[in-house]
Formats: C-alpha cells, sequence, structure tokens
C-alpha cells in the first residue's frame, strides 16, 4: 500500500472507533493487540496526522530521550549499607 492508502486507512479507523465510543486501547484490548497504556490518547491520536517524515523525526527524539534516561535506568535505588 501506499503511504496516502495508509492514512486514510487510519483516519477511517479512527472515525468509525470514536463512533462506536471506542478507545484505542480499548479497540486494543478488542482486537488482542499491544497499545501502550502510558501515552497519552492525545498524542497518540495526533500522530494519525503526521506523515512519514514526522513519525521518524518523533521516533528519534524518542530514542534520544530514552538514551538520556539510560543511565538512571541502571542506578541501584538500593546502594549497599
Amino acid at each position: 500500500m501506499r503511504e496516502q492508502e495508509f492514512i486514510t486507512m487510519g483516519k477511517r479507523i479512527r472515525l468509525r472507533r470514536k463512533e462506536l465510543g471506542l478507545t484505542q486501547n480499548k479497540l486494543a484490548e478488542l482486537l488482542g493487540i499491544l497499545h501502550f497504556s502510558n501515552v497519552s490518547q492525545n498524542i497518540s491520536d495526533n500522530f494519525g496526522l503526521c506523515n512519514a517524515e514526522d513519525i521518524k523525526l518523533a521516533g528519534q527524539i524518542v530514542e534520544l530521550m530514552v538514551a538520556r534516561n539510560q543511565g538512571a535506568w541502571n542506578v541501584n535505588p538500593y546502594p549497599p549499607d
């Protein structure tokens, strides 16, 4: 499929989901697929309005944030006495 077809399909799915009163989390649950519940619905919905270049840029930003916080994940919260 071409990029425009994916965008159109995504918009149609979003419209129908909203007509049915379903959140993305609920739809994902019904479909048995993973949806990140810690990402706000607004952010998730807005990604549907972005083009491929914007989504790639957002992915790079997230990767930078993960790398920045990587050190914090490796810190022992219970230092030895």
